[in-house]
């Protein structure tokens, strides 16, 4: 019995250390992916169309393109919570001068009607025009639940419920790259654009990482105390029969 006590409480604190670094290391990779936000916020910009692996290689660096939005055919992201308020982010395509293929453009965020039929008003001309932003992906749920499809929906605009950029390009019929762009703050034609990594933060992670560690110590402590009590009681009881004899 006591050897399958030993084998559960190692298997345990090894289970919270092993836990804890990899908290450690996850804060790790998070503050290099928001260095590499905070780099793109005020690094210099590309001038064309970035194709291939971009969220891999060039994910949260700037774009300056030149083009024209098409406000005709323009996707709403249902669900997207800002201040407490439930709203939708405005995604507008945006074809770069001499490219045959779309970029989306998220404009931002804006409030939705307290009768939810009622989309709001989010027209941009299409005139020439230049824009930068920084490389993103699509934001996604933490689960991602199978909705039914949406029936007649044939006007413009559409809101839609986390699509992916396939599911995208299928509504919007047009050929589109894999990653959209946050329009920058001070850029005009935008909503609410308060841009930050959508993910949990270093320090939330050392958090975590804190937590696990704690538990380790915390079950190292507990079963310290009672060896060292089950050792003492035991010494108490030998020398209690000892004086007996």
């Amino acid at each position: 019995m006591r050897a399958i006590l030993t084998v559960l409480f190692l298997a345990l604190v090894g289970t919270f250390l092993g836990l804890g670094f990899w908290q450690l290391d996850r804060a790790e990779q998070k503050r290099e992916l928001f260095g590499a936000f905070d780099a793109g916020s005020g690094g210099s910009a590309a001038t064309a169309l970035i194709e291939g692996d971009a969220l891999t290689e060039h994910r949260y660096e700037r774009l300056r393109l030149q083009g024209r939005f098409l406000t005709s055919r323009q996707i709403l992201l249902d669900w997207v919570t800002h201040a407490g308020r439930v709203g939708y982010q405005v995604l507008t395509p945006f074809r770069p001068a001499g490219s045959e293929r779309w970029i989306v453009v998220n404009r931002g965020w804006i409030a939705a009607a307290p009768d939810r039929g009622e989309l709001p008003a989010i027209d941009v001309g299409e005139g020439d025009r230049t824009i930068t932003g920084q490389i993103d992906a699509l934001p996604r749920p933490g689960l991602r639940l199978d909705v039914p499809e949406e029936q007649g929906m044939e006007s413009w605009p559409r809101a839609l419920l986390f699509p992916t950029f396939d599911e995208l390009e299928a509504e919007i019929e047009l050929p589109l790259v894999d990653y959209q762009l946050l329009l920058a703050a001070d850029q005009p034609d935008g909503f609410i654009r308060e841009w930050q990594p959508r993910s949990i933060t270093p320090e939330r992670h050392q958090g975590y990482a804190l937590q696990w560690f704690s538990l380790a110590a915390a079950l190292v402590a507990i079963t310290s105390i009672v060896t060292v009590r089950s050792v003492l009681r035991a010494k108490r009881a030998r020398a209690g029969r000892g004086s007996g004899s």
